[in-house]
C-alpha cells in the first residue's frame, strides 16, 4: 500500500451477506510465471525483478514477517506511471507469519522453498532470500531441473513426500553449484554471488541488516545497467525493434 510501496495496494475490505470479506485491490497486469512459461526472461529483465522483489522482502521483514512462499505465481506486474521504479510485486500472502524455529511444519511450495525450512520445518527471514534465487534461475533458465524428483501421482504418504524432497534438494544444490561455477555475465554471477552468500552465512536466523538489502538491490540494478550496455544485449533489442517496427506496417 502507501506505507509499503514495493506491496500490491489494498484498498476498499467489505464483507458481503455470507461470512467471505471481500478486498479491493489495485489492478495488476500478468504474473512472473505467465511471463515465465512463455519465454525465458533476459538477463537484465531478470535483474530487474529480482531488484524489485528484494525491496518487497524488505517492506515484508520491517514488518518481522516471514513471506513464506516466494514463487513466479504469487508475483505480478503492476503498470502504473507513478511507480516507475516499482513494477514487480508480491501478492498472496496466506503463507506469511512472525518468523519461528521448528514446531510448525513447511507449508510452501517444495521447488522453491528453502532447504532448512524443508527439513527442518519453521520459518526463518533468509529463507525468502534463498526462494529469491530460485526464482532468479527460473527467469533466466525457463524451467527447474530438480523438478523431476517431486512425484506427479497424488496422494503420496508423507513419508514419501519426505524421500521425494531430500532428493529435490540434493538435485537442486547439484544445479545450482553448477550454475555459480559456469556463471557468466553481471546477471548470473550477481545471482551466485547471493547464493554463495547465504549458504556461507552463519546468521541465518537473524534480523538481516538494512544495508543488505540495499546492497542487493543495487547490485542488481547495476547489473540491470551493466547487460543493457552489452553489445549483444543492444544487438538484440535492435533487433526486436525492427521486428515490432516491421509488424506495425
Amino acid at each position: 500500500g502507501k506505507a509499503a510501496p514495493a506491496l500490491v495496494e489494498a484498498g476498499k475490505v467489505s464483507l458481503g451477506a455470507t461470512e467471505f470479506a471481500y478486498i479491493v485491490m489495485e489492478e495488476m497486469q500478468e504474473s512472473l510465471q505467465q511471463r515465465v512459461d512463455a519465454r525465458s526472461l533476459s538477463r537484465a529483465e531478470t535483474a530487474f525483478v529480482l531488484a524489485d522483489l528484494m525491496q518487497a522482502l524488505q517492506q515484508v521483514h520491517a514488518l518481522n514477517r516471514v513471506y513464506g512462499d516466494l514463487k513466479p505465481a504469487n508475483v505480478m506486474r503492476r503498470d502504473s506511471p507513478s511507480r516507475e521504479q516499482q513494477r514487480w510485486t508480491l501478492v498472496d500472502f496466506g503463507s506469511t507469519q512472525p518468523p519461528v524455529l521448528g514446531l510448525i511444519p513447511f507449508n510452501g511450495t517444495p521447488a522453491y522453498g528453502a532447504s532448512r525450512a524443508i527439513r527442518d520445518g519453521g520459518l526463518q527471514l533468509c529463507d525468502d532470500f534463498e526462494s529469491l534465487v530460485y526464482v532468479g534461475y527460473v527467469c533466466l533458465r525457463s524451467s527447474l531441473p530438480w523438478l523431476i524428483a517431486l512425484s506427479r501421482q497424488q496422494p503420496a504418504s508423507e513419508k514419501k513426500k519426505l524421500v521425494e524432497r531430500m532428493e529435490m534438494i540434493q538435485q537442486r544444490d547439484e544445479a545450482l553449484r553448477a550454475f555459480a561455477e559456469s556463471a557468466t555475465g553481471p546477471v548470473e554471477k550477481t545471482l551466485a554471488a547471493l547464493w554463495c552468500a547465504l549458504r556461507a552465512s552463519k546468521e541465518r536466523d537473524t534480523q538481516p541488516d538494512p544495508d543488505f538489502y540495499t546492497q542487493w538491490v543495487q547490485a542488481f540494478r547495476s547489473a540491470c545497467s551493466a547487460e543493457q550496455q552489452h553489445p549483444v544485449a543492444k544487438v538484440a533489442k535492435s533487433r526486436r525493434m525492427r521486428r515490432t517496427s516491421t509488424g506495425s506496417l
